[in-house]
């Protein structure tokens, strides 16, 4: 019998050089330690989820939404189709398809499943993943988003989570805007997550206006401790995402060029903006 691959992140193997484990971010491509903890995981998360009703209708639902969204095969109503079958082709998925269809195979079973049982459980579990294998997304709001940092992506989820259902909608929009792998549109994930910032500042003024006429309103009216340069600053970056003539040559922010790191930045900022309003409203 051949000897099997050890691979232990912070074995002594990892821990003294000898055989040293991969801490480079993998954004498109995963390594084969990756790739097989990934599909372990899908296995255990479809399982845990169908355990106690491999031969139910649901069951057969689930797999044959896997055949019909994902891999636009044919299904015979009439067939029972064997879950063991389907995990096999997700796992040959994950170990020998490019990155995004790895992503994307994981991003369809994990938001399934986490509305069937209406848990968070299924990001969680691969978060935690991503994070200890330096694969560089995370889930945010149930979409796989190409963001490193967690401080970034709990800023955006502490955003997202918002009473006011029209600031909820901005930041949801933009980040599917940015996330969508085949026709991304960061043009317009600019405008959404500028638009959230609008949407909360009217929210807290009590009236609608343009973010400059309430951001002043808001300190000249001392509902939110904002310090003026701070003010300042998110003007003027308002300001620059809507200039018709634009700065760079390959356009404004806001405009048809923009790019993956500006939609990313206006994400971020956005997002960190709303939540320092929410946590500076006066008294």
């Amino acid at each position: 019998m051949d000897s099997l691959t050890i691979s232990i992140r912070g074995g002594f193997s990892d821990r003294y050089g000898i055989k040293s484990e991969n801490t480079d971010i993998q954004i498109d491509d995963f390594d084969t330690r990756t790739r097989t903890k990934m599909a372990n995981y899908m296995n255990s998360i479809i399982y845990c989820c169908y355990e106690d009703q491999l031969l139910s209708e649901e069951v057969q639902i689930f797999i044959r939404n896997i055949r019909m969204n994902v891999y636009l095969l044919d299904v015979d109503y009439s067939h029972h189709y064997s879950l063991s079958d389907t995990i096999h082709i997700l796992t040959e998925t994950i170990h020998n398809n490019s990155y995004d269809s790895v992503l994307s195979v994981i991003e369809y079973v994990c938001r399934t499943i986490a509305e069937y049982r209406k848990s968070e459980k299924p990001y969680i579990l691969y978060n935690d993943l991503f994070e200890k294998e330096y694969v560089g997304y995370r889930f945010v709001d149930g979409l796989i988003t190409p963001i490193t940092d967690m401080n970034v992506v709990g800023s955006i989820e502490k955003a997202i989570v918002s009473t006011d259902q029209q600031v909820n909608e901005h930041f949801k929009k933009a980040l599917a805007l940015i996330s969508n792998r085949e026709k991304p549109d960061y043009e317009n994930s600019i405008k959404e997550s500028i638009s959230a910032v609008e949407a909360e500042c009217n929210l807290i003024n009590g009236r609608a206006g343009t973010l400059k006429e309430i951001l002043n309103e808001l300190e000249k009216n001392k509902k939110v401790n904002i310090h003026p340069a701070l003010r300042e600053a998110f003007i003027k970056l308002y300001g620059y995402t809507g200039d018709g003539k634009g700065i760079r040559h390959a356009g404004q922010i806001g405009g048809e060029n923009a790019s993956f790191a500006e939609a990313e930045f206006m994400l971020i900022s956005c997002s960190a903006f709303v939540n320092y309003l929410r946590c500076n409203i006066a008294d």
